[in-house]
Parts: C-alpha cells; sequence; structure tokens
C-alpha cells in the first residue's frame, strides 16, 4: 500500500462519518495510513466488520468502530460524551452525504424514500451542532461536511435528494456563518462521478472519475489549509463537469473547480 505521508495525524483524533460507503472508508484509509486514531461510527455490525477488513492491511493510526443509531439525537449525545471522556477532544470530524438513488418525483416516492431524507438532515444537525458545540468551546478543530454534487442537480428523478441537498447546504451555510469569528474552521466538500470501484492508493484517473483515496487526499488538504481557497465555505472535487448552465449549483454563490492536485477541468 502507498503511504499517505509522513504521519502528519499522530496523535489527532478524527471521526469519520460514513458508515461502509466506499467514500468515507476511502477516508478512513488515508487518515489511518497518516497515523491518525479513527473513530467510525456505525449504524450496523455489517458495515463495522466492512470497515475493519478495508482497512485491515493498515498498520499505522487505529480504527475506532462504534456501533449506534445516527438519526436518534439522543444517541448522538452519547457518542460525543463518550468520546469526550475517552480523548478530550476531536481534531476533526468528517460527516458524508451522498444523497438518494434516483427515485420517482414527490408524488410517487415512497414514504420510505422521504423517510430517509429526513434522517439525513437530522443527522447533519444532530452531528453538526453538537461537534461543533464542542469545538468552539475548545477553540479548536476542523468539520468537513462531504456531500454529493450531483444532488444539487434539478431532475426529476433528483427531487427528495434536491430537498435533503438543499437543506444540507443550507445548514452549512449557517454553521459556517456562526462559527465566524471563532478558530474553529468549517468546509462543505462537494464530490461527484466517484469510481468506487478503483479503492487503491495510487489511483489511475480516468478523464471524468474521482476515487475514494483522492477525496481523503483532499480532505486532509483542507484539515491543513493547503487548498486553494483556503478559508473558503465551499469547495469541490469533480470528476465530470457541469457544462450545461441550468445544471450549475443554484444554491452555491462560491465554490472552487478542481482543485485535487492539477486535474484539469473535464468534460463528460
Amino acid at each position: 500500500m502507498k503511504r499517505a505521508g509522513n504521519n502528519k495525524l499522530s496523535g489527532k483524533v478524527m471521526i469519520v462519518y460514513g458508515g461502509a460507503h466506499p467514500v468515507s472508508m476511502g477516508i478512513l484509509r488515508y487518515l489511518l495510513a497518516e497515523d491518525a486514531v479513527v473513530i467510525a461510527p456505525a449504524e450496523s455490525s455489517h458495515d463495522i466488520q466492512l470497515q475493519k477488513e478495508y482497512v485491515a492491511d493498515i498498520t499505522t493510526g487505529r480504527l475506532v468502530t462504534l456501533l449506534t443509531d445516527m438519526p436518534v439525537y439522543e444517541k448522538y449525545e452519547e457518542v460525543n460524551d463518550a468520546i469526550i471522556e475517552k480523548y478530550g477532544h476531536i481534531d476533526m470530524m468528517v460527516a458524508l452525504f451522498d444523497g438518494l438513488r434516483p427515485v420517482p418525483g414527490l408524488l410517487d416516492a415512497e414514504s420510505t424514500s422521504w423517510q430517509q431524507v429526513t434522517d439525513q438532515m437530522t443527522v447533519y444537525y444532530a452531528c453538526g451542532r453538537l461537534m461543533l458545540q464542542l469545538m468552539r468551546r475548545l477553540k479548536k478543530g476542523t468539520f468537513i461536511c462531504v456531500s454529493n454534487a450531483t444532488s444539487l442537480v434539478p431532475h426529476g428523478y433528483n427531487a427528495l435528494s434536491n430537498i435533503g441537498a438543499a437543506a444540507i447546504t443550507e445548514m452549512s451555510r449557517l454553521f459556517h456563518r456562526e462559527l465566524k469569528n471563532t478558530p474553529v474552521k468549517f468546509h462543505h466538500l462537494l464530490i461527484n462521478n466517484v469510481d468506487i470501484n478503483d479503492m487503491n492508493a495510487q489511483p489511475v484517473i480516468h478523464a471524468g472519475w474521482i476515487n475514494p483515496w483522492m477525496v481523503g487526499d483532499y480532505v486532509m488538504k483542507l484539515y491543513e489549509g493547503t487548498t486553494e481557497g483556503g478559508d473558503m465555505l465551499f469547495h469541490s472535487l469533480l470528476g465530470k463537469a457541469f457544462t450545461n448552465t441550468t445544471d450549475n449549483y443554484q444554491y452555491i454563490p462560491e465554490r472552487n473547480r478542481y482543485q485535487q492536485g492539477q486535474l484539469s477541468e473535464r468534460k463528460g
């Protein structure tokens, strides 16, 4: 396995929320390779097993798995308290929200699909509010929300994802505004076209695609403050460019373009 770096995160405590999603596991792998203690909440024992198997070959860092019912606010509060009691602080939290698979419009979607949308909103509100309150009190920490940029593009099959993405994006704006003049760093990273079959540490970059390790690398750059755009709220790591003007992110007034390394602008 290629090393991400030189143990830059030794002694750092990170939380990565996203269960066994390939992107969150790519971030897990990257941070562990940098020698961080990484706490990974999951909603099932199956997800925990997948997490452990995926990083089993990494000998640096420490993975701390945590089984919890994340959509329940009180459960997250208990988890937060337990983490602070053990470690005393959190250096960074990364929360992944991937949106929903394509579903019919609002009139035809199943009620369970709406529940998934509201669950994501609740999780983001809970983990964001509680963790950011803690970081503000401790006067340190970085919070990064990672979400699927495609969920912001208005299409009929994307209706519920549009609602969820708009709500999460607006919460990011509010969190960022309320942290103004504090030492806490807050970023929202938009990604798309992630090749979840390419989980290697040294990805072959295909036109129009990124991979989970690259997302981990960008998260690291945001933590270190070495990205173009520095303290901007919204950042983007896009495999596929949105060339149609109607596909531009109508909710996002400021954004960066293709900042992973020297990724060139990609079409189609």
